[in-house]
């Protein structure tokens, strides 16, 4: 292999991983955001809403079920 040869390889290898950089680059700001809340912010926020509500929701049967449970126990008449 001859210089010229080598030094088309590295400059070939010095492209393809500057645009693995830039790649990188861009993805770390869209994760974590640039000025702005990023991809793991409003994810993790998400995440925390869907999470309350999902405990809402099981307060909300927990409670149907308790009062279904009183009224059956309490004021339904066996026929």
């Amino acid at each position: 292999m001859t210089n010229e040869e080598i030094v088309k390889r590295l400059t070939a290898i010095e492209t393809r991983l500057d645009t693995i950089e830039d790649t990188l680059e861009k993805i770390e700001k869209a994760l974590n955001g640039n000025g702005q809340p990023g991809l793991i912010s409003r994810v993790t926020v998400l995440e925390a809403k869907e999470n309350s509500k999902s405990k809402m929701l099981e307060w909300g049967i927990l409670i149907l079920t308790a009062i279904t449970s009183v009224y059956g126990a309490f004021f339904k008449h066996s026929g």
